[in-house]
């Protein structure tokens, strides 16, 4: 009988685990691919700027006339839907049920973690935080950045190469909290605790 009665318990915690593993997956494949649509952007560029460079303003600007590109622009991966890569890994995060979030992040191999940190970094950047959407996507990159150090807050501060990353981080993620906090009202309860963990638990 002790069996029957921990069976559908053991059953719902291992449906939550797969559930999670795959959004793990998906979100290490999502970071794969605006990793490269980056490097892809990157060598753009810098393939770009040496082109231009080759051509005199006579050339160039017959061909800014005609509307011709100097070089043709990289095609995005499809996956993206026509995101840029932190609209698309934010997109990715917003789409895991909050009850995965947590533990598909714990299964988060380290070296994709250190690449998430990079996303959640620029999602701070003071460009990117005005108007809703933005607003949005400042607090799920604080809940983010916060799981994200518990899960592997061990290796985070042994890791040296992390350290400019987590001092940028820490003043940004600040920043950020401090600016949403200011726009949608200092009597929220939810920002002021949010806001709490990161400077205290963290930072």
């Amino acid at each position: 009988a002790g069996g029957d009665a921990e069976g559908p318990e053991s059953g719902a915690a291992t449906k939550r685990t797969a559930e999670s593993v795959r959004a793990g997956e998906r979100l290490m494949e999502a970071i794969d691919v605006a990793d490269e649509d980056r490097q892809k952007r990157t060598r753009y560029a810098e393939d770009l700027e040496y082109a231009t460079k080759q051509l005199s303003e006579a050339e160039l600007a017959k061909m800014r006339a005609s509307g011709t590109p100097v070089i043709a622009a990289p095609a995005s991966n499809l996956l993206m839907l026509g995101r840029e890569p932190l609209p698309y890994i934010l997109h990715t995060l917003r789409n895991i049920k909050t009850t995965e979030l947590d533990e598909a992040l714990i299964l988060l191999p380290f070296d994709y973690a250190t690449r998430l940190f990079w996303y959640l970094e620029q999602a701070f950047d003071p460009k990117r935080t005005a108007g809703g959407a933005a607003r949005a996507e400042v607090e799920l990159a604080a809940k983010v950045t916060i799981a994200l150090l518990r899960a592997h807050f061990k290796q985070i501060v042994a890791t040296h190469s992390l350290k400019d990353t987590l001092l940028r981080l820490r003043k940004t993620v600040r920043d950020g909290l401090v600016d949403l906090q200011d726009l949608i009202g200092t009597n929220m309860a939810a920002m002021r605790t949010l806001k709490a963990t990161v400077v205290h638990e963290f930072f």
